[in-house]
């Protein structure tokens, strides 16, 4: 029992530190492609590797303009800021699910996304964050093929434990 205490109140001790041990995010999204645009949401999760970087596996569920069918682009993002600065680079690479009816995907699997973003503490532990930049999805699926690369901008909640 004392040692379980003795975990539980370190837990607390590196939980309530400047460092967090864990972040989950939501988030919405818009993507600016081709002429067309689409809405989006999400969801984060990260871990803190080093003072200076943030890795975070980001996942979004992106309806394609017009149609049932959606992308889900899921990527490992690195988040590099300086301290005391609110503004900060964004750059992944991942892979592009799809929810495309009556279809196997065949290539062109690959997204990467490249933003700059500004993230501002609004309570202990939580933050809101704003980014935009560039996303590349393209993926080809037998039949056709969808070409959402362009701007995206995300905004959200980050929440850490």
């Amino acid at each position: 029992m004392k040692k379980l205490l003795v975990l539980f109140c370190l837990l607390l001790v590196m939980a309530s530190s400047s460092q967090a041990l864990l972040s989950m995010g939501v988030s919405g999204a818009y993507y600016s492609y081709n002429g067309n645009s689409s809405f989006g949401y999400g969801f984060e999760l990260g871990i803190p590797t080093i003072p200076l970087l943030d890795t975070r596996l980001v996942a979004t569920w992106v309806p394609v303009a017009g149609t049932s069918n959606a992308l889900i682009p899921t990527t490992i993002n690195a988040k590099f800021g300086l301290p005391g600065l609110p503004v900060y680079v964004d750059a992944g690479i991942g892979y592009l699910f799809s929810s495309i009816q009556g279809a196997t995907v065949t290539a062109g699997s690959l997204t990467y996304n490249l933003s700059v973003g500004y993230e501002q503490n609004f309570m202990p532990l939580s933050k809101f964050f704003i980014q935009g930049g560039y996303d590349g999805m393209n993926i080809d699926y037998g039949v056709g093929s969808y070409n959402l690369s362009g701007i995206g901008a995300r905004a959200g909640l980050r929440f850490s434990i």
